[in-house]
């Protein structure tokens, strides 16, 4: 079923497969599927045939049975209170794929900053978004495999879920908002400025964007190890490459999982 509404997000009635098409400011969001339960929304969204032509699809779901992680691994979304959300959005070339993972990391960032403006929020290169020293949130981009002119960006944002709610395994690494701040969100209310966000930052200059982007960055200066390299945290290129100061000077990465010395 498909319903056309003049504004806000809608989510159809809960039952797997339902889709709405938006029509606000734009059209920027063509398309919601929201589920109460789905393996993964990134894995549904790469089944979908339709694809949006200028705005963005959205995927929901209440709760993930087989979340993906990077580098294959799972991602903790079994629970409800989170913001398990698969982003498909056209793209002029799959190598500047950086310039989306940057829109949806400070769009993240700034939706959580507008509720809780003193939050000390970081984005840690290159996929995660961490509230002190903990994580809260994880990205996870995909291509999509019908289209070399869209792409996959998933998330899942730690909202409304209380400590008992984590693994134990996750407990002295993971957070959430409501246990940083000691308060419920709305999980509609932050998806719809965290789409909003998404579709400005991604079509903003890449020096506006990237400046704020590297603003955030999660201990820029501090020691760090990549791939067995060691040195210091210098930045991140506008190209998403993660500079590392060591001996022989400034060495870029393209990808790896980085470590902080505390």
């Amino acid at each position: 079923m498909e319903t056309s509404i003049p504004c806000f997000f809608f989510f159809p009635p809960k039952s797997a497969g339902m889709s709405t098409t938006l029509s606000e400011n734009g059209n920027f969001i063509e398309r919601i599927y929201a589920f109460p339960s789905i393996d993964s929304t990134n894995e549904y969204a790469k089944k979908l045939s339709s694809l949006p032509q200028n705005g963005v699809f959205i995927i929901k779901a209440d709760v993930q049975t087989c979340g993906k992680g990077r580098r294959g691994k799972s991602f903790f979304s079994s629970v409800r209170g989170g913001l398990w959300v698969s982003i498909i959005s056209p793209i002029e070339d799959i190598s500047l794929h950086f310039s989306q993972n940057r829109a949806i990391s400070l769009a993240i960032c700034n939706s959580i900053l507008k509720y809780y403006p003193d939050a000390p929020i970081r984005i840690k290169w290159p996929n995660d978004i961490y509230w002190n020293d903990k994580k809260i949130a994880g990205i996870l981009l995909e291509p999509m495999p019908q289209s070399t002119k869209h792409i996959i960006i998933g998330f899942g944002l730690n909202v409304n879920i209380s400590e008992t709610a984590f693994p134990d395994s996750l407990k002295n690494i993971a957070s959430s908002l409501l246990i940083e701040s000691n308060q419920i969100t709305p999980i509609d209310h932050l998806l719809k400025s965290i789409a909003e966000q998404f579709c400005f930052l991604k079509a903003q200059t890449v020096e506006k964007s990237h400046s704020q982007y590297k603003s955030l960055l999660y201990r820029a200066g501090k020691p760090a190890r990549i791939n067995g390299n060691s040195g210091i945290f210098e930045s991140v290129t506008n190209d998403g490459f993660f500079e590392l100061k060591t001996q022989k000077g400034i060495e870029r990465f393209a990808s790896g999982t980085v470590s902080f010395s505390f």
